[in-house]
């Protein structure tokens, strides 16, 4: 039986987002990299919106500024270096680089993603896998983060194009646009840009239950397949990837614009349309800064976080966003005071999407029970956050859960 995700939360939704156009004017950026990787600027040299900092360098993407100013610091730091650029009204934009010239059916592979790290998109990374079908994430599923929704509706024709050419990379047969299914809009778009009775692109109408925006859970509502939890989608032929890395590769190979600018939404609660916002943001902008776009009456009481509501990961003001950063909330602060008592009432088990059970692992790792975490299949966990915000007691279930499983691997948590 494959997964049916019948516990699933419901989240609420309202109107369709829209994304604004406006770039945020960040007044400094800061890039990081690879510590062994030659830079392209030195300290005090100017660079305009657009202009390189740093070549493609060993599989990594080249770096461009998404602003127009000076560097003023470069820093060595303990996972690489950092590269400061303030912003400088005299500096003018870099010249833009040029369209990708002839068929880029006539190009292989290889020149093909050489081409897009010289313009800072990362090609997905499938392995040594055979891609069948190329999945575009248009739906989205958390009230937090409505940034790949907003994007695909902002840009729907890019969007589709930029599929068409990661399917020419991976050597992809087809392209599914997976849209909510309460947008019936999208589906006008997508007729507009897929031809009518195409076997190569496809639209998917969702019902939005959280978390299909996590790719193995995704694929799976999709095809109607069950997936092991220890098996990638890619192993079995699906890679997944946004409408954000579609329209880089457009961008990037179309029109000659490097990708510089992340597509996030910023939210606060308690979530509002008038308190959720869908920004452009260059990379390498503070989270302080883009905090300036929010409600400041708030902050006292709320925590800050990136990747949206459910998948919430603590972040600090001074850290830069990056091409992974698709939201960014300010989240009620958890009081510290003792958490309630479980009540035994089995939310948390049917609200996970893994089909675990998130009570008794919360337990097991309040005790540190390794042997009993093991067996109720603690990696399997992907950190989620729907069993938290369903349960009636307030207890931290993916928290604690996400945190001991941590401990166990002796490292960070990647789910």
């Amino acid at each position: 039986m494959a997964n049916s995700f019948g516990g699933g939360l419901k989240v609420k939704r309202g109107k369709r987002p829209t994304l604004d156009g406006e770039i945020l004017k960040s007044d400094i950026i800061t890039l990081k990299t690879a510590a062994s990787r030659p830079l392209a600027l030195a300290v005090g040299d100017p660079v305009g919106r657009g202009g390189l900092v740093a070549a493609p360098f060993e599989g990594k993407a080249a770096l461009f500024s998404g602003i127009s100013g000076t560097v003023k610091e470069i820093r060595e730091e303990s996972d690489g270096k950092a590269v400061v650029i303030a912003r400088d009204p005299h500096v003018p934009d870099a010249a833009p680089l040029s369209p990708v010239e002839g068929k880029l059916a006539d190009m292989s592979r290889e020149a093909l993603s050489d081409l897009l790290l010289s313009r800072g998109v990362t090609p997905p990374d499938v392995g040594e896998y055979t891609i069948k079908h190329l999945v575009v994430d248009c739906a989205g599923d958390d009230p937090f983060n409505e940034s790949r929704e907003a994007l695909f509706f902002a840009a729907p024709g890019e969007v589709v194009a930029g599929a068409k050419i990661l399917m020419k990379l991976l050597s992809a047969r087809h392209a599914v646009f997976a849209v909510s299914r309460d947008r019936l809009a999208a589906a006008d778009l997508l007729r507009d840009f897929i031809p009518k009775g195409s076997r190569m692109l496809k639209a998917a109408f969702l019902r939005r239950k959280f978390p299909q925006s996590e790719p193995r859970l995704l694929v799976s509502a999709l095809f109607n397949l069950e997936i092991h939890p220890a098996s990638s989608v890619e192993k079995i032929g699906y890679t997944v990837v946004s409408p954000m890395l579609c329209k880089a590769v457009f961008d990037a190979l179309a029109k000659g614009i490097p990708y510089t600018d992340a597509t996030l939404t910023l939210a606060e609660e308690p979530l509002s349309h008038r308190a959720l916002r869908v920004l452009t943001v260059p990379f390498g902008t503070p989270l302080s800064e883009i905090l300036a776009y929010g409600d400041p009456t708030l902050r006292r009481r709320m925590r800050l976080t990136v990747g949206g509501g459910y998948r919430a990961q603590e972040a600090e003001l001074d850290d830069p966003v990056t091409p992974d950063t698709e939201a960014v909330s300010l989240l009620f602060a958890r009081a510290k005071k003792r958490f309630g008592v479980c009540i035994g009432c089995g939310r948390c088990h049917r609200a996970c999407p893994m089909r675990l059970a998130p009570s008794l692992l919360y337990e097991a790792a309040l005790a540190d029970r390794e042997k009993a975490a093991k067996r109720l299949d603690i990696d399997a966990c992907i950190g989620c956050g729907a069993c938290t915000a369903v349960c009636p007691a307030g207890l931290p279930l993916a928290e604690t859960v996400t945190a001991y499983r941590a401990a166990l691997t002796g490292g960070p948590d990647e789910a």
